[in-house]
């Protein structure tokens, strides 16, 4: 958690220089390898896998809402945001 809270302002800095959908993808596939570590390779101490996934998911969610924002129209800004953020709370709450 402490990963994602330090680097998302970085994340997000990068996906306003180099467009959102590259750290997108990147964070997906960070992701996806950190999960794949999870599940099928034992490592007693987490930190390789955990690292792997909070980087990605610190560059998805970085870009992910201003990608929102820019893809819809003026008037369904609010609730694209909000549904975001509402799929993100229920995902953490499935997580505990």
């Amino acid at each position: 958690m402490g990963i994602i809270a330090f680097l998302k302002p970085f994340m997000g800095m990068l996906s306003d220089k180099i467009g959102r959908s590259k750290p997108i993808f990147l964070g997906l596939f960070l992701s996806a390898i950190g999960i794949f570590l999870m599940f099928y390779l034992y490592i007693y101490d987490n930190y390789i896998d955990n690292s792997f996934f909070s980087i990605g998911v610190s560059a998805v969610t970085a870009a992910l809402t201003p990608l929102a924002s820019e893809l819809v129209e003026k008037e369904y800004y609010g609730i694209t945001i909000r549904a975001l953020e509402t799929i993100k709370i229920l995902d953490s709450l499935q997580g505990q």
